[in-house]
């Protein structure tokens, strides 16, 4: 069992991260391979908050505002050692209203308020289709 729930997670962290990794590329043009670790770890959070914090009866609206603040936090975090210690300048908000050490800012965290709806949707999908989990039911509000 133990074997089953960490393949479950390998295949969510390669499905989330190579989204995100694609989405970026399709909206930038390109990405980096650092985006898709980001966005493995997103996705693995965002999708076990369905079996920990929360569950169906929980509304979407509010699953996505926590889902915002982790991929903020991921997004300060990652940020402050790709792009201040590592100095890699994946992305840089300096000339973002309200940001904080140009790693995050307020027009982002609605960017990913909206995003983390896609990653909440594919979790779901996935935990569904491939290992067989409750079928996704939403609530709104």
């Amino acid at each position: 069992m133990k074997n089953n729930k960490l393949f479950e997670y390998a295949v969510l962290f390669v499905v989330c991260g190579s989204t995100y990794y694609l989405l970026e590329c399709m909206i930038r043009g390109h990405s980096y391979f650092s985006m898709f670790v980001v966005g493995g770890i997103a996705g693995l959070l965002i999708g076990s908050l369905n079996n920990t914090i929360y569950n169906w009866s929980t509304p979407l609206i509010l699953q996505q505002f926590i889902a915002m603040l982790i991929i903020t936090s991921l997004e300060l975090i990652s940020g402050l050692i790709l792009n201040t210690w590592l100095n890699l300048g994946i992305w840089n908000y300096s000339n973002q209203w309200g940001n904080i050490a140009g790693q995050i800012c307020p027009k982002f965290m609605i960017i990913w308020f909206f995003v983390s709806l896609i990653g909440i949707f594919m979790d779901d999908f996935v935990r569904w289709k491939i290992f067989k989990e409750e079928r996704p039911h939403y609530r709104i509000f």
